[in-house]
């Protein structure tokens, strides 16, 4: 586990996520922080002296006292208020540089230069009321708030600045369901982060354990040695991820199948196959092909595959389920931001330290290497499917390892599919789906599904998108 360069970038073939720094977290919501990262004007000596002794951040607080009636509401109904009155005692200092217009109320010049030292590093634009939380040494946090708010909506707002003042990014790297996953946790120092990234790994361990093919002791495993003999008992957990596997092969007229496993065993994409099946093979293979002969039974818990040979396979849609679980378990835990990585099935929640959101970046699909758009990311799952992951060439033409499970045949007239959806398990299963589909019935299919928006690539490197998705090129 290490927390990652600033500016470290996932790499991956069309998508990629990548932390960006901000100079100050409110200087992109209205551009009127002048030199937010400077410390206190040198001229200020006691005020640094106070503010570095105490250790607390402080508030910053801009007002026109006699004037601003904003200033005047926000004083009287929040700054005063008894909860927030001993909320500050305890953990702040506040710092008032007030600019009253009246003679009665004006400043000593002292004071009243203080606070023009104060507004011309901070608030240079003049905006009236304007509240900033700054370390002690006076370097900006981030910006609290301009106008009035309750005074809970202010305390929340003060804590979270200050809980991302000492949040940094932990990443883990490790191979897991036969992919490399990327683990990243927002956390407050290494051993919590460490703690938490173990709870994620042990739980995807525990999914591989339940769903992999290649384990002989998973159940999904004893499912495919029954076939054709009878039905075998499984855990509610594999049957109800079945069951919506079932109906996203039914959504997607059978272009995800979890049943193709027979024709990837035809087709050998391990560098072993060198001539393609032959037609009568294919066909054989198809005969064990369909989501509609699985057999469930809900009563019993039972899953059955009707004909010998024939096999069940969670690998278009398994990475991005163990993600989904992954994350769930991170932020049960308390992880209010993260990204979980399971080979390109990308999940992100929350925002980086630094306030910005997690940005993917969509590889221009001519010049590879050159970041087309970045597209930020909340709360939301990226799942990519390309012909370049696995493949075999034969006669000098490229066969994707994805498979029509309809024809027997690898897909063919898309280069990559991107799959943007609030869940990374139903953004695996479709990324896979639409690859199939190919762009026309593709993009129909998306442009019908609430929540859900999609990125392609044809085989002439043209870039699609679905209609809800509008992609800014990157500056």
């Amino acid at each position: 586990m290490k927390p990652p360069n600033s500016l470290s970038r996932f790499r991956h073939p069309i998508s990629r996520y990548r932390g960006l720094v901000a100079l100050a977290f409110s200087l992109c919501l209205c551009g009127a922080l002048a030199q937010p990262m400077q410390g206190w004007p040198e001229e200020l000596e006691s005020l640094q002296e106070e503010a570095r002794a105490m250790a607390r951040p402080v508030l910053l607080v801009f007002s026109g006292s006699d004037w601003c009636g904003p200033c005047i509401r926000l004083q009287r109904e929040v700054l005063t208020d008894p909860a927030f009155v001993q909320f500050a005692a305890e953990e702040l200092l506040v710092v008032t540089a007030d600019f009253p217009r009246k003679k009665k109320n004006a400043l000593s010049p002292e004071l009243a230069g203080q606070n023009r030292l104060l507004a011309d590093r901070y608030n240079p634009s003049g905006r009236f009321p304007l509240l900033l939380l700054l370390q002690p040494d006076g370097r900006l946090l981030g910006e609290v708030a301009d106008q009035v708010v309750r005074t809970d909506e202010l305390i929340g707002r003060i804590r979270e600045l200050r809980e991302r003042a000492v949040a940094q990014s932990y990443e883990r790297t490790l191979a897991l369901m036969g992919s490399r996953f990327e683990l990243t946790v927002v956390a407050p120092d290494p051993a919590t982060a460490a703690a938490h990234l173990d709870a994620a790994v042990e739980e995807i361990r525990r999914i591989e354990g339940l769903l992999s093919s290649w384990d002989p002791h998973s159940q999904t495993s004893a499912v495919n040695r029954a076939a054709g003999a009878e039905a075998v008992a499984v855990d509610h957990e594999l049957f109800s991820l079945l069951q919506r596997a079932l109906r996203i092969s039914e959504l997607t007229q059978g272009a995800f199948d979890p049943t193709v496993g027979p024709l990837l065993q035809l087709w050998r994409f391990d560098g072993s196959l060198h001539e393609l099946p032959a037609q009568c093979q294919i066909d054989s293979a198809l005969t064990l092909v369909g989501s509609r002969q699985i057999v469930l039974d809900e009563q019993s818990g039972t899953v059955g595959l009707p004909r010998a040979g024939m096999r069940l396979g969670f690998g278009a849609i398994g990475k991005g389920y163990a993600a989904d679980r992954a994350a769930r378990i991170l932020r049960s835990r308390g992880v209010s931001s993260g990204v979980v990585n399971a080979g390109g099935d990308l999940l992100a929640w929350g925002r980086q330290p630094d306030g910005e959101p997690w940005q993917v970046g969509i590889a221009d699909p001519v010049e590879p290497e050159r970041i087309f758009s970045w597209l930020p990311v909340s709360d939301q799952a990226v799942v990519t499917s390309g012909d370049y992951e696995r493949f075999v060439e034969i006669d000098g033409r490229r066969y994707s390892h994805i498979l029509d499970p309809r024809t027997g045949y690898p897909a063919a007239g898309l280069k990559s599919v991107t799959v943007i959806a609030a869940s990374a398990e139903l953004a695996d299963a479709l990324a896979t789906g639409i690859f199939v589909l190919g762009k026309e019935v593709g993009l129909d299919l998306v442009d019908q599904l609430p929540g859900i928006e999609c990125i392609l690539v044809d085989s002439d490197d043209r870039l699609f998108t679905s209609r809800g998705l509008e992609l800014k090129p990157a500056k």
